[in-house]
């Protein structure tokens, strides 16, 4: 890691910051570190080897699990994920033709050491969640002067600030638009992974879904809230909001009225970071759900 988050004066804040968080606090930093630069991996030339399909499908296992472990499902005992961590964590990969730079090397320790970070105890937990966003930032800057990792993780850890780190499964990796560094090497990777005439489509169409911040979850709840502001407060709230996707329902010179719907955690921690913003008033629907697949409930 090149540098601190922003507001840590150097590493070791940073670090003596991270062993003082609950541990699943840690794993989100470190699984969404991960995913930000898995598009880093790389591409072999002239298609993907038996051993390389095989790396893909680790490390894609490796951040699903990790994302469970923090994210809206992470309670449902039917998944398995403390003992789908320890099979992710203890793989072995192949010689393959990924990782043929430093980048897209760090990228690849970066997503072992993300499920690492749940599936160790301890002290080991808390190192490989430190790993993890290192190896994030160590794939950024072999060969990029930028700093869009640390921008993005000090997001995390402010949407983090007294709230469930499972919000976080419903917010996009990247605030606005993911850097081009992000979008090129991800559109490139998808390429190749469809054209290989395989079933790609649900990894894909997973990581798509990491980055826009969408949860394919039953439960829907819709709630409407009312601040008041001006100046710094109501320029963060617009802030806010965009990385949420609420929308502005009504708007005066002194107020808005956001529209936002999502999962109970979600909507929670949006109210929560509106409280000292000119929190004026809540209007919610409460859970709507329905059953999953082709059964009635």
């Amino acid at each position: 890691m090149a540098q601190p988050p922003i507001g840590f004066d150097n590493l070791d804040d940073f670090r003596r910051w991270l062993g003082t968080q609950p541990r699943d606090v840690g794993v989100a930093l470190a699984a969404r570190s991960a995913l930000r630069v898995f598009p880093m991996i790389g591409q072999p030339a002239g298609g993907l080897l038996l051993a390389d399909e095989r790396i893909l499908q680790a490390r894609f296992r490796a951040l699903s699990v990790a994302w469970i472990a923090f994210g809206p499902y992470s309670g449902d005992q039917r998944l398995r994920i403390t003992a789908r961590a320890a099979q992710a964590a203890a793989v072995s990969l192949p010689i393959g033709t990924f990782a043929t730079n430093p980048a897209a090397s760090a990228a690849q320790r970066s997503a072992a050491e993300a499920v690492r970070a749940f599936a160790g105890t301890g002290q080991n937990s808390y190192d490989a969640i430190f790993a993890a966003i290192s190896e994030a930032f160590s794939a950024e800057a072999q060969f990029l002067d930028d700093a869009r990792c640390v921008w993005a993780l000090d997001q995390d850890i402010e949407f983090l600030s007294g709230g469930n780190p499972s919000f976080l499964a419903s917010v996009p990796l990247w605030l606005n638009q993911p850097p081009t560094w992000a979008q090129q090497r991800w559109q490139d990777l998808k390429a190749m992974l469809h054209n290989a005439g395989q079933d790609w489509q649900v990894w894909t169409i997973w990581y798509d879904d990491r980055l826009d911040g969408r949860v394919r979850s039953i439960e829907r709840e819709l709630a409407m809230v009312k601040l008041r502001g001006t100046g710094e407060h109501r320029v963060e709230a617009l802030r806010l909001a965009e990385a949420f996707r609420a929308r502005v329902i009504d708007a005066t010179t002194e107020s808005f009225v956001f529209e936002i719907t999502g999962n109970t955690a979600k909507i929670n921690q949006f109210i929560d970071l509106m409280r000292p913003l000119g929190l004026v008033e809540v209007s919610r629907t409460g859970v709507a759900a329905i059953g999953r697949g082709a059964e009635g409930m």
